[in-house]
């Protein structure tokens, strides 16, 4: 949810190849480095983040010997975005460090606040929820004071996710539907997705089967119209749970052979432990 959240992952990657097209790198060489980042988080939402991953590396390179901030910033977040996305930790956490700290001490367009709520989902997919959280505050406390509806809602669900992962599961359900709220009024059904899948996340841990399963169902759908392989192999995982914590073994083993079907290419090898862990409840 952190980024691209009202582009869906083929249109995405359409319009920055259109615009490939169109540019040339020698004469207008900003903007082709700018729309190869674009290219790089659509391949990363699409599936393919190994592939975006030299285009990050190139315009970092490029950006540094020409020394332009904004560039900088913004090709290293992209970098360490792609290499969280491929399980690559200290990597992504590295990569991201180093874009906070250079939007700290220099103005540039990209604000460290913003660096922060990435910085935040590496410690989240760590697992270290705890550390996750003033990043979050962070970038949450910046988005409304500037009135960022969008991003406010990103923040939230972050926020309220690590929230909910560290035992505070009521308040971090209420930031989830406040979340919920903003990205339906916003009319950003990917974002609302995103969110339908924790707040399903959230009344599965409390044992609420037939809440968890609606919002499992409504967030499978749009990621699937959105083809975001991710979060439909989240969704289903999460479907086979609720199938398991109600009996429905058959319906159980069908939600883990459609999810299986998504671990296709370097970016989704790390969700198959996730992946064999139910696979061997359901047996």
């Amino acid at each position: 949810k952190a980024y691209s959240p009202l582009a869906t992952a083929d249109d995405a990657l359409r319009e920055a190849d259109a615009g490939l097209r169109l540019i040339d790198e020698t004469t207008q060489p900003w903007l082709f480095h700018h729309l190869l980042l674009a290219r790089a988080n659509a391949l990363d939402i699409h599936g393919q983040a190994e592939l975006g991953v030299p285009l990050a590396q190139r315009t970092v390179r490029w950006a540094t010997q020409h020394q332009h901030l904004d560039l900088s910033v913004d090709a290293r977040a992209t970098l360490g975005l792609l290499q969280l996305t491929l399980g690559n930790y200290d990597s992504a956490l590295e990569a991201l460090q180093e874009s906070y700290a250079l939007a700290q001490a220099r103005e540039s367009a990209t604000a460290p606040e913003h660096i922060a709520s990435l910085i935040a989902l590496v410690f989240e997919y760590r697992g270290e929820d705890a550390l996750s959280i003033p990043y979050f505050e962070e970038s949450l406390a910046h988005y409304r004071e500037i009135d960022d509806p969008i991003n406010v809602s990103n923040s939230l669900y972050g926020l309220g996710r690590a929230l909910r992962n560290e035992g505070q599961v009521e308040r971090g359900l209420a930031l989830l539907e406040e979340s919920a709220v903003i990205s339906e009024r916003l009319d950003d059904l990917q974002g609302l997705a995103y969110t339908h899948k924790e707040l399903a996340e959230t009344y599965l841990l409390r044992q609420d089967y037939a809440r968890a399963e609606t919002y499992f169902l409504r967030a499978l759908d749009a990621f699937a119209e959105a083809s975001n392989p991710y979060m439909q192999f989240g969704a289903l995982l999460g479907l086979a749970r609720v199938a398991l914590g109600t009996s429905r073994l058959d319906i159980a083993s069908n939600y883990v052979d459609r999810a299986s079907t998504f671990i296709t290419g370097e970016s989704m090898q790390a969700h198959r432990i996730e992946l064999d862990k139910i696979a061997s409840q359901v047996m």
